[in-house]
């Protein structure tokens, strides 16, 4: 996100990374107090523990293709790419 904010809004659109990792573990937890609520504790345990991850599948796998497919990779990312990469140093000779 914060790639394609503007310069002087760049933290403050990259924040939002952050929130949507905290709604989103929110939501998730909301979702299973509200399943375990409504089911009893031996429906729970043989198959209501499933719920949330049906829910959670089918928008995996559109955050996995419909974003990409639709946010292209911006200039400084490709840029980024296109550097030479560091030469790897042995664990070893990385120690003084």
């Amino acid at each position: 996100m914060a790639e394609y904010a503007p310069d002087r809004k760049r933290g403050f659109c990259g924040s939002f990374l952050e929130f949507g990792a905290l709604a989103g573990f929110s939501l998730g937890a909301f979702l299973m107090l509200s399943v375990s609520a409504v089911l009893s504790d031996a429906r729970m345990e043989a198959w209501g523990w499933r719920l949330p991850f049906l829910v959670a599948a089918p928008l995996g796998l559109i955050g996995r293709t419909e974003i990409p497919r639709r946010k292209p990779a911006t200039g400084r990312f490709r840029r980024g790419l296109e550097r030479e990469p560091e030469p790897a140093v042995a664990a070893k000779d990385a120690a003084v």
